[in-house]
């Protein structure tokens, strides 16, 4: 009987891929995975390895001056050879071969990617697709279109589909005009609501994400979150001036509650009408969060004031975020939630839009975004009547980003024959057309930088997963 090889004695080491990225593979046959995927699964590997190293010195502790055999060893450990193959031919190798320059090879890869931990407590990771970003923008802008008889929706859009954010109400099923009309009134209030604090709007998504992206395994596993974490994030005082805290007041939860209710009457509607050769058109709606559960405290009117939920990004989000596909995050800044969007809404909206041009292509902002695009992505309007009320707000605004770290530098980088001189009239359109250049924290460059030679080393690493042989 032939003996069966080793392959990480003579490969070495060799990571397991998961079965449900196997077909993802591109025209050169390497599997096609995210970033996050790429770390993912060495810290599983990792984690799966340094478990069994700890087992395996237990059972030599244990084993009282008798020496246990390699066949011994390897069946107390309880490694399934065929599911976890990476983990049982390391150790076989390193039992039978007593080969060391495999285990300094794994205490590289170890130490290497514990120096490569994803995230810091000055980020939270959130969404960087595309629906997300749109979806968040009209949160916090707050605008709506109305039409008659019909419910509040705002147009999201990319070069292929089109969709619409609509606030409509949860239930579902068969509507009488009266219920409808009803209802429009609600979905009303919500979004005038949503337009004057839809920047805390946008800070309580992307909380919740953050705080699911830690928890959740699969798309559709709920997690539970309370107001007090939610506020924690936040950064907001208790009434013990604490951050961190576990004793905020009963308005300090309601308005979490407020928000939690108006992301919960959001459905995302996406529609294939941008691509002319499709004739049978296709749509598909989603709610934006999906909430089944509310804990709290019961009121003498015998209703709950919830300030906990079950909860779960809807299924747009989530299977950007936990998917087959590649995994869509981003890291933004601590301290953009940090801000009252009252007093540095600018800040709030400028932290988060850097933060979406970093993770796509950081050097889009250090080739410079035209002044005119970046007012319009932060939903300012310039004040053509004054217009160095709108300069010295963005400037203001740049220079904050910059002493509270969340851009390293910016300047201003001026079109040739577009110069300004002083007194000059009508300067503002010219304004318009200048560029500003900003350079990304050191963090934030080496976090990504990092993630991509994660990337590279496992693509070299892989192996086909277990039982799937050529055909």
């Amino acid at each position: 009987m032939e003996e069966k090889k080793n392959p990480v004695t003579e490969h070495g080491l060799l990571l397991e891929i998961p079965e449900e990225f196997a077909n993802r593979k591109n025209d050169n046959g390497e599997i096609l995975l995210s970033d996050e995927e790429s770390y993912n699964i060495v810290v599983d590997y990792l984690e799966r390895v340094a478990k069994a190293l700890i087992s395996l010195s237990a059972l030599l502790e244990a084993s009282s001056g008798q020496k246990p055999t390699p066949e011994e060893l390897l069946e107390k450990l309880n490694i399934d050879p065929i599911k976890q193959a990476d983990t049982y031919w390391l150790l076989e190798a390193m039992l039978f071969n007593k080969d060391t320059q495999l285990l300094t090879e794994f205490i590289s890869l170890f130490n290497s990617f514990s120096e490569k931990k994803i995230g810091t407590a000055e980020f939270i990771s959130t969404s960087s697709g595309l629906v997300y970003r749109t979806f968040n923008k009209a949160l916090y802008s707050g605008k709506f279109a109305q039409h008659e008889n019909d419910y509040p929706d705002k147009e999201i859009l990319n070069n292929d589909w089109l969709g619409f954010a609509i606030m409509r109400p949860s239930k579902q099923g068969y509507i009488t005009e009266e219920e409808k009309e009803a209802y429009r009134v609600q979905m009303w209030s919500k979004v005038l609501e949503l337009y004057r604090m839809g920047d805390l709007a946008a800070d309580v998504f992307d909380i919740v994400i953050h705080k699911w992206i830690q928890k959740a395994r699969y798309p559709d596993e709920m997690i539970y979150i309370s107001a007090d974490e939610i506020l924690q994030s936040r950064g907001i005082k208790d009434m013990h001036g604490k951050t961190d805290g576990f004793s905020y007041r009963e308005d300090q939860r309601q308005e979490v509650r407020k928000f939690i209710d108006v992301l919960s009457h959001y459905w995302i509607t996406i529609k294939e009408v941008k691509k002319p050769h499709i004739k049978n058109i296709r749509g598909i709606e989603a709610p934006a969060l999906v909430v089944t559960a509310a804990a709290g405290q019961v009121t003498i009117n015998e209703t709950i004031e919830a300030d906990a939920w079950r909860i779960r990004p809807g299924d747009f989000f989530a299977k950007e975020l936990l998917t087959n596909g590649p995994r869509q995050t981003l890291l933004l800044s601590q301290k953009a939630l940090n801000y009252d969007p009252d007093k540095y809404q600018q800040e709030k909206r400028l932290a988060r839009y850097f933060a979406g041009i970093w993770r796509i292509d950081e050097e889009t902002t250090r080739k410079g975004i035209r002044i005119e695009l970046l007012l319009s992505e932060i939903d300012e309007s310039m004040n053509m009547k004054r217009p160095g009320r709108t300069k010295d707000r963005i400037e203001k605004a740049l220079d904050r980003l910059e002493k509270d770290g969340i851009i390293r530098s910016w300047d201003y980088k001026i079109p040739k024959g577009y110069e300004i001189t002083d007194g000059e009239r009508g300067w503002a359109r010219k304004w318009l057309e200048w560029k500003i250049i900003v350079n990304e924290p050191e963090a934030i460059t080496e976090h990504y930088k990092q993630l991509r030679e994660i990337k590279k080393t496992v693509q070299k690493k892989l192996k086909k997963p277990a039982g799937k042989g050529k055909k």
